[in-house]
């Protein structure tokens, strides 16, 4: 199951490097007829599905999180917003 998982997880990133290396190949495989931003959009939805799937097939929950998950949490939240209002 964790290879199953592994391989759900990081399925997106060689779609993702096929369209930002050839992007003309997509479009032809798409064909006259069809957008390929729209095609691209299922099939990137459709991919972040089976990520998510397969994220969730390996976790599991606790409540109340752990006590690292705090200092995480905030720690995240502030370089969020330092990125935020150092970038505008």
């Amino acid at each position: 199951m964790g290879l199953l998982a592994c391989i759900g997880v990081i399925s997106p990133f060689p779609f993702y490097y096929w369209l930002w290396k050839r992007p003309q190949s997509w479009a032809n495989l798409c064909g006259k007829g069809r957008d390929p931003c729209k095609l691209m959009a299922i099939v990137a939805h459709s991919l972040k599905l089976v990520q998510l799937f397969a994220l969730f097939s390996v976790s599991s929950f606790s409540w109340p999180p752990p006590l690292y998950f705090y200092p995480l949490f905030f720690f995240g939240q502030f370089l969020n917003f330092r990125y935020y209002s150092i970038s505008f």
